[in-house]
């Protein structure tokens, strides 16, 4: 188990190339349709009246669409297998940027492995817990083209996690009435949760992911995309049905995880997104590696 688990590590992450767009602002234009008003009446959702398929399609896109305009919007994306989680991302998105605290809890793993990252503007700083002086407690600026440990969903702007609300579609009905429906991603979107090594190796950069897409299953209600899950089985096929022909261990890999989503309502008492102190930071061509 941890082997397979250091080996899954690989998938653990977020993706490469997502082409998800930033989160919507108020006045300005969007992929998807106008924002709607309104919200989401989840107390007429009965086993006795099934939500019908355009009924849930509506609620799902007014519930996403409304998410990504709201001053604040918390996410947790997790990443497990085998009833291990590999990964787990804590943060939340505003309209100015975005922070988040990740842990990497896969067992082969030795130390604290917590990476916090702060993204404001185009500028985006990472700290790991563990690092030694000279660089504990600081801040790596990033290049303009680089992410975070390889994890490209935490992009300048909005983190791939939030942004895929912008593409999200419910396409089936809720038989159960409980606001949990089938629904899909472009497969654009949905790579931005696979780790970038992992998709090069699986051969990428050749293939044109337009017109794929990969199923998911969606939870909502009270107005609200409570959860976004993903299996690798479907991100596989996907990606080989859009003609990705390298990796084969990997995507064998790929196909014992799970990527799942949660989005919390937002909390009172989040704040502002702020760039860290100056005094704190420092990038990568700095000799010693640190701030001090």
């Amino acid at each position: 188990m941890r082997l397979r688990a250091a080996s899954l590590a690989l998938l653990a992450a977020s993706g490469c190339g997502s082409g998800a767009e930033p989160r919507s602002t108020p006045g300005s234009p969007s992929p998807t349709s106008a924002i709607q008003a309104g919200t989401l009446d989840s107390t007429s959702l009965t086993p006795a009246a099934p939500v019908r398929r355009a009924e849930a399609r509506r609620a799902v896109r007014r519930a996403a669409d409304l998410m990504l305009t709201e001053p604040v919007t918390p996410f947790v994306a997790v990443t497990s297998a085998e009833d291990v989680t590999l990964v787990e991302t804590e943060g939340s998105a505003t309209l100015e940027g975005w922070r988040a605290t990740t842990r990497f809890t896969y067992p082969a793993e030795d130390g604290d492995s917590t990476m916090r990252v702060v993204s404001r503007g185009t500028t985006t700083w990472i700290q790991m817990v563990g690092w030694p002086e000279p660089a504990r407690g600081c801040w790596l600026e990033l290049g303009p083209r680089q992410v975070p440990l390889g994890i490209t969903a935490m992009v300048p702007g909005t983190p791939a996690y939030v942004s895929l609300l912008d593409f999200l579609r419910a396409d089936g009905s809720s038989a159960d009435g409980r606001g949990v429906v089938e629904g899909s991603l472009p497969l654009r979107a949905a790579m931005a949760l696979v780790d970038g090594r992992a998709l090069q190796r699986m051969g990428v950069s050749g293939i044109d992911p337009a017109g794929q897409h990969v199923p998911v299953r969606i939870s909502y209600g009270g107005g609200r995309v409570l959860q976004v899950t993903v299996t690798g089985d479907d991100l596989s096929e996907s990606l080989r049905r859009a003609g990705t022909s390298g990796g084969l261990e990997v995507r064998e890999l790929l196909e014992a995880v799970t990527y799942t989503l949660r989005f919390p309502v937002p909390r009172s008492d989040d704040e502002e997104v702020r760039a860290p102190d100056p005094g704190l930071r420092f990038d990568a061509g700095e000799e010693p590696f640190g701030c001090r």
